[in-house]
């Protein structure tokens, strides 16, 4: 009695742990996706905010650019007017009303040809008149650049012959098609990137901007703590100015992250899926096995009967497709398979017919399908090949198959008789090739037994 009333405890509290891991299971489950999904809206929140935000930054950067670029825009449009007629005074009172209304601005240069000619303002910048760019190594291949695509360009920051550094905006001026000279706007770096990001609401995210070099995001940096720029969980968002790029990097300073229990309850959400996943597997691979055995032999792996026709079928609509050649069936039967098998048993059938399988397979191209009808019957279906390569074939699968066999620890030697029928010449449907090849496998047989016999 004492070990029934165990039994039954021991049943009892087994039922009661499966029915209590299946409702946690179910509850971890529940419990998994919610939190899945509030952690993809979190996560999508958080790109659309700092995709808004860079846009911010992107809007100031391109309102602080253009209040300076079309200065630039301005003066091309003066020179290419004032072609025949310029005066150096008048030039410079231009350059000076711009240069007192204008935001950012260090100075103006005017350069006919490659030679800087005007400087605006001239204290501490008259270093620069006279210069070539093309004895600057440093700004002589954006200078030439700016040239070659006729468009404006933005770079630097550099060095200034002057002294100090700047963001410089190149503008070449061509008049009549022709390249006349080149405009020069160089921005305070400090003056500029302070306006156009120094006032950014960062009291949600840290930011960086940098140029890009070459397209390589390598170049100097702007603004910010160059350490967002390399931190891999920051979002990078490239944006075009004249001639180049800057690439923008955010990074919220206050990511989401997970408790304690979001990580337990999400690892019980991970041993359900596992489960489900395993259970999912072993169904899918049944089914697999299942459908393995409907088209495959089982003991040689190779097609059957179902999935020859299937395959015999395509190698004719190939062929039709594209009538080069001709389709070939081989039709093959083992000679003294019977003998072996009420000698030494069905292993060591079984053993020789996986050995006549690879056999036959080895022989043939991987486009080719060798399937095994039952017993020791065998068909070849050969595509893009013709008489000639068909009997090649036939006459190996005689060589190869008369070889020794070890069947099961016992070396029998065996032969096969083989029929052969060709599409479309012989026959334009599957069954009448499979019939004809079967007829001619049995006169082969019938030649080779007259062959073996006594005289």
């Amino acid at each position: 009695m004492p070990s029934r009333f165990n039994s039954e405890i021991i049943h009892t509290l087994r039922y009661a742990r499966t029915v209590g891991l299946l409702v946690a299971l179910a509850v971890a489950a529940v419990t998994a996706v919610l939190l899945d999904y509030e952690s993809r809206e979190a996560h999508t929140q958080a790109n659309a905010d700092a995709l808004a935000f860079v846009s911010s930054l992107r809007a100031r950067a391109d309102r602080e650019l253009n209040a300076v670029l079309y200065l630039s825009s301005g003066l091309a449009g003066y020179f290419t007017v004032r072609k025949d007629r310029l005066d150096e005074d008048e030039i410079l009172r231009i350059l000076e009303a711009l240069y007192r209304d204008a935001r950012h601005i260090r100075n103006f240069s005017i350069s006919t040809d490659y030679t800087i000619r005007y400087v605006y303002p001239p204290e501490g910048n008259l270093k620069a008149v006279g210069v070539d760019y093309r004895n600057l190594p440093e700004q002589w291949p954006d200078v030439r650049r700016a040239v070659e695509n006729r468009q404006g360009l933005l770079v630097g920051p550099v060095k200034l012959v002057q002294g100090g550094e700047g963001l410089i905006y190149r503008l070449p001026v061509f008049i009549d098609n022709r390249y006349w000279g080149m405009i020069a706007t160089v921005v305070d770096t400090g003056s500029f990137t302070r306006s156009a990001f120094g006032e950014a609401d960062g009291r949600e995210f840290d930011f960086a901007v940098r140029v890009k070099s070459g397209g390589k995001s390598e170049g100097r940096v702007l603004w910010g703590d160059p350490a967002v720029l390399r931190d891999g969980d920051a979002l990078l968002v490239t944006a075009e100015v004249p001639g180049g790029e800057w690439e923008y990097a955010v990074r919220a300073k206050n990511p989401h992250h997970q408790t304690g229990t979001h990580l337990i309850l999400h690892m019980m959400g991970l041993l359900l899926a596992l489960g489900a996943g395993y259970g999912i597997y072993s169904l899918l691979r049944h089914r697999i096995e299942l459908g393995r055995l409907a088209m495959f032999d089982a003991l040689t792996g190779l097609p059957n009967r179902r999935l020859l026709n299937d395959r015999l079928v395509q190698a004719i609509r190939r062929h039709d497709r594209a009538p080069d050649g001709q389709c070939a069936v081989l039709f093959v039967d083992l000679d003294g398979f019977k003998e072996v098998n009420d000698r030494y048993g069905h292993e060591a059938g079984d053993a020789l017919l996986r050995t006549v399988a690879e056999r036959i397979t080895h022989e043939v191209r991987i486009s080719d399908t060798v399937a095994r009808l039952g017993g020791d019957e065998f068909v070849v279906v050969l595509e893009d090949t013709d008489q000639v390569r068909a009997e090649q074939l036939v006459a190996r699968l005689h060589k190869r198959l008369a070889d020794p066999v070890d069947a099961d620890g016992h070396l029998v030697k065996i032969g096969a008789s083989v029929g052969m029928a060709l599409y479309p010449e012989e026959g334009e449907d599957p069954e009448v090739l499979l019939r004809l090849a079967d007829e001619r496998m049995y006169g082969d047989k019938q030649r080779r037994k007259g062959e073996s016999a006594p005289s």
